[in-house]
Order: C-alpha cells, then sequence, then structure tokens
C-alpha cells in the first residue's frame, strides 16, 4: 500500500489544480462577457452620438 500513496497524492493534487484552472477560466469567462456587454454598451453610444453630431452638421 505504501507505494501507492505518493500516486494518490499526486492524483489528488491535480485534481485540485484542475479545479482551481476551470474555476478561473469560468470567472474569466464571466468577466469576459460582462466587459463585452459594457462594450457593445458603449459602441452603441458613441454611435448614437456620431449620427446626432452628423445629422446636426448635414442640416
Amino acid at each position: 500500500m505504501r507505494p501507492f500513496k505518493p500516486f494518490l497524492n499526486t492524483f489528488y493534487k491535480m485534481e485540485k489544480e484542475h479545479k482551481e484552472f476551470h474555476h478561473r477560466v469560468q470567472k474569466n469567462m464571466e468577466l469576459n462577457k460582462k466587459n463585452q456587454k459594457e462594450l457593445i454598451k458603449q459602441n452603441k453610444e458613441l454611435e448614437d452620438r456620431v449620427k446626432k453630431r452628423f445629422l446636426i452638421q448635414n442640416k
């Protein structure tokens, strides 16, 4: 049973690292989604401002 223990410890350590990695990936995906929504919103606002300015200039 002794030689098997280091393998188990390594396995548990890898499993833990994998879970942490997965958690970080999930967090990053959520942040990306949030940032993307914010960027889309800002882009829309900019487009609206440019359209208004363009319409005012062409009157």
